[in-house]
């Protein structure tokens, strides 16, 4: 029997360390979600994509990481700091259209379609198409000469990488179309290699991305869950605990000291928004009036109003953990899930309730002076 060598059995000559300088040297975050958005329309069946149809899945891919967790993609350095073009694009849809932040992906996508010839939206989309397809490329030639913006025009740049494409496959290379409908077209070489690895691909621009965004977003905790949508949290531990109390103690709604709260009709709620901590922590959480919970959503509540409120619920944790069997025993099943920072370990033994909350606001206040200057709306509260 012929001895097979591990050549024969897959040969790959692309050049794979130029794909990986796709998303090298980045001082903006386009490359992270154009490279993306084709691998996601490749994976769907599609080798020929419009420039449209590629921009349109960035938006998606970056809606949630700008709009829901308040993250900066970077900013114009040309432009005295202003937010990029992806950034403002997003802005501009979720004007026009206006969208909540948390919009479900399909209705994200019509909005898209739908206002696409809206006159600043679409701008915005112009603007994304000027260097995104082409800076992608970058790695696999040489830089182009810059003499004057004609020298320079699209058609130029187009004809440059088409010209490579013809000795040295490129991933994708340019078709015809105009303006948005310019269409990009995945080399059928590449596009096997990428579908064979879609999974490591995929992860290894995430892994860069978070790199990026937590270097653009110093102190903001979480980066790696703000990609996407926020997954189902984990409180069944939290609100049974809070159930618990709520049999041996009177708990009042800390954003209105009207609503007693009782074992079943309540809400826990993400007092710093979870959408900036990233975490079911308990020291973060308090049992709220649904309809209250629902006005506050996403918002930061008034910290001087609130606070006080708000630590004296917790100080019910910590009275009855040392008065209550079940209180306790509902705690300690909190452990594992809603109780991690190394700083709050101790938090539920100590003795007297100034040195408790004297140690939640220490702990609790720069998170949310943090979420605040990172962009989180303030929320006044009910009329009272």
């Amino acid at each position: 029997m012929e001895e097979l060598h591990v050549h024969d059995l897959y040969i790959n000559d692309l050049e794979i360390d130029k794909f990986a300088g796709m998303i090298k040297d980045n001082t903006q975050c386009y490359k992270f979600y154009w490279l993306e958005s084709l691998l996601n329309l490749l994976a769907a069946g599609k080798k020929e994509i419009t420039y449209f149809e590629a921009i349109t899945e960035m938006i998606i891919l970056a809606w949630y990481t700008v709009t829901y967790y308040h993250l900066s993609t970077g900013s114009d350095l040309k432009a005295l700091h202003q937010v990029n073009a992806l950034e403002s694009a997003i802005k501009a849809l979720q004007s026009v259209a206006e969208l909540d932040e948390n919009a479900d992906i399909e209705v994200i996508r019509e909005a898209i379609l739908e206002h696409r010839d809206d006159k600043n939206f679409k701008g915005t989309l112009n603007n994304l198409t000027r260097y995104v397809p082409y800076a992608a490329l970058k790695s696999f030639g040489v830089s182009l000469r810059v003499e004057n913006k004609k020298s320079n025009s699209k058609e130029r740049i187009i004809t440059y990488y088409n010209e490579i494409n013809k000795t040295n496959p490129l991933p994708y290379y340019f078709g015809g179309g105009n303006g948005l409908d310019t269409c990009v077209i995945w080399n059928d070489c590449w596009a096997n290699m990428v579908l064979e690895n879609l999974c490591i691909i995929k992860d290894w621009i995430n892994y860069n991305k978070i790199l990026y965004l937590q270097k653009r977003n110093p102190g903001v905790p979480g980066i790696a869950f703000k990609l996407d949508r926020a997954k189902v949290r984990k409180l069944n531990d939290v609100r049974n605990l809070w159930k618990i109390i709520m049999d041996s103690y009177l708990v009042i709604d800390i954003y209105d000291p009207e609503i007693v709260l009782n074992g079943t009709a309540y809400d826990v709620d993400h007092y710093i928004p979870w959408s900036f901590v990233a975490a079911d922590e308990l020291w973060n959480l308090c049992p709220v009036d649904s309809s209250l919970n629902r006005k506050k959503s996403n918002s930061l509540p008034i910290w001087e109003r609130y606070f006080t409120a708000f630590a004296n619920n917790q100080l019910l944790i910590r009275n009855g953990i040392h008065e209550n069997e079940k209180i306790q025993k509902a705690f300690e099943k909190c452990r594992k899930d809603n109780l991690n920072a190394i700083w709050c370990q101790s938090l539920y033994n100590m003795q007297s309730d100034q040195e408790f909350v004297n140690a939640l606001e220490e702990n609790l206040y720069p998170i949310y002076k943090s979420a605040k200057i990172q962009g989180f709306s303030i929320w006044n509260g009910p009329a009272i």
